[in-house]
Formats: structure tokens, sequence, C-alpha cells
């Protein structure tokens, strides 16, 4: 797995601790409860915390790229913890995360060095790195986040049959599910795709059935997003026009004007005219 720099530990909250099962001395320390919000706010009044041993699915990631990367950040600075990234697609961005940590208030330099990623390029390199490489990394770097970018892409590949790939990915998915689970991780996986899933994807039924939480992501309008939960509840994300202000704009920064955390107004965190925290566009 790859890291760059050197660690720097954040303080761990109270809450995150490992606690003794049943609270009896001497007990096997049971997993962490973890719980991550990702900020934005209609986000997660729609979908509710990332939650420890659950996975989550984030489907139409190319609508927001800003999304994930905000979520790592959030991990390594609310949690106290590495974030451990597995990337099936080249999607992992170093310049969209520092983006996130400066939006988000911290130093790139603070958080970087406590992500650690591990690239495929190949359906087989990413079941390796999967089932061999990663449960390493879990152990080595005890992170509270396990972020997933593109999981089935790569197996969408001519050159390995159809039902070779969905055992591949079924194995892939499950040893995600186990460390969870075993771990109390928070785990995220996103398509993150250059072109958009087609419809009748052949692996989707693999997915969905190993996921505990999915919630999609799908363009409507120049301005507006629907986000659409497996269960058929639907919201609609939409961007104020340019210069109006929203009644969250108030909520969190008063009458006199939205003002980004750790950076300028109108900086695209929380700023009039522009999607909310979280789902900017362009970065």
């Amino acid at each position: 797995m790859e890291s760059h720099g050197e660690v720097r530990p954040l303080p761990r909250p109270v809450g995150d601790l490992a606690v003794p099962v049943g609270g009896a001395a001497g007990a096997p320390l049971a997993p962490p409860r973890r719980r991550l919000l990702t900020g934005v706010e209609a986000l997660d009044r729609f979908m509710g915390p990332l939650v420890g041993g659950r996975v989550a699915m984030l489907r139409g990631l190319e609508h927001a790229p800003s999304l994930l990367p905000r979520i790592v950040v959030a991990a390594v600075l609310e949690l106290g913890e590495d974030a451990v990234v597995v990337d099936g697609g080249n999607a992992a961005d170093p310049y969209r995360l520092s983006a996130a940590c400066r939006r988000l208030g911290a130093r790139p330099e603070d958080v970087l060095s406590r992500v650690h990623v591990a690239r495929a390029f190949t359906s087989f390199q990413m079941s390796a790195i999967v089932e061999g490489a990663l449960p390493r990394a879990v152990d080595e770097h005890v992170p509270g986040l396990l972020a997933v970018l593109s999981v089935d892409e790569l197996y969408h590949d001519d050159n390995v049959g159809r039902d070779q790939a969905a055992v591949l990915l079924g194995r892939a998915m499950d040893r995600v599910r186990s460390l969870a689970a075993d771990r109390g991780l928070i785990a995220v996986l996103g398509d993150s795709r250059a072109h958009r899933a087609r419809p009748g994807d052949r692996f989707a039924a693999v997915v969905d059935a190993r996921v505990d939480q999915c919630v999609s992501l799908e363009r409507r309008s120049a301005r507006t997003l629907r986000l659409r939960r497996r269960d058929g509840a639907v919201a609609l994300l939409a961007a104020a026009p340019p210069g109006q202000l929203t009644l969250d704009d108030f909520a969190r920064a008063g009458p006199n004007g939205p003002q980004g955390r750790g950076g300028d107004p109108g900086d695209g965190e929380g700023a009039g005219g522009g999607w909310p925290a979280g789902l900017e566009e362009g970065w």
C-alpha cells in the first residue's frame, strides 16, 4: 500500500475506543463503534451516517467527484484514524484529496500521510489486493475507513469470462464485508467510472447482494441531482441559482452571509449559488 511522508497521529475520540464485550474486565475487545457523516447535509439526512461494520455503496460518483475524497478526509479528521483506499479505476486523485483538506480546514500534509492507497490495473490484481494485501494493510495501519473505488470496473474485461469475473468479484466483495464486520470498519464502495454504468450492468446483482446500503446519484439537469435508495425512496438535491442564498447558508453562517470553514466566502463550502458542501462541481 502506498503512503507518503511521515505519519502524524491525530487524537482519537474517546467514544471511538474499543470496549470489552459485555463490559467485563479482561474480556475480548469489541470492534470500535464508528459513525461518520459526509458533511453534505441533504445527503446525510437522506442516507443517515456511515456506520462501522456495514458496507455502503455510492453509485454515480461522476456527478459528484468531490464526494468520496471528502469522505476519506473527514474520516481521518473525525475518527482520528488512518484510511485505506483500494483504487480499481485510477480514480484516487491526491489533488482532490488536498482540495477536500482545504475545504475542511485541514493541512493536506497532516492528512495525506494517513491515507494509504493501492491501485489495481487488472481484475486479477484487484482480487489479489483485496484478498491478500488489504487484510495485511488493515493490520498494519488500523484504519477507521476502508474505501474501494471503481469496485467492479476491472471485472468488465472481455479477456475474462463472465462467470469467472463474477466469482472473482464476489470473493473480493466478501472479503471487504468480512473485514468491515470483524474490525468495525466503515466501508464505502464507489463506481467512480469515467463512463456511466451501462443499463443492465452484469455485475450489479453481485455487488448489491453484498452491501448493506446503496445510494445512487442521478443527473436530472445542469443544477439538479436526484438521490435514490434501493428501497425506492428518492430526494432531489438542487443547487441554488447564482448569488442566491439558501436556508442552510443562514443556518451555518447567519444573515451576514456564508463563510467556508477554513476558507474565504464563496470557496464552495456552503457558498450561495453553488452545490451543497461536498458536491461542488469542477474540482
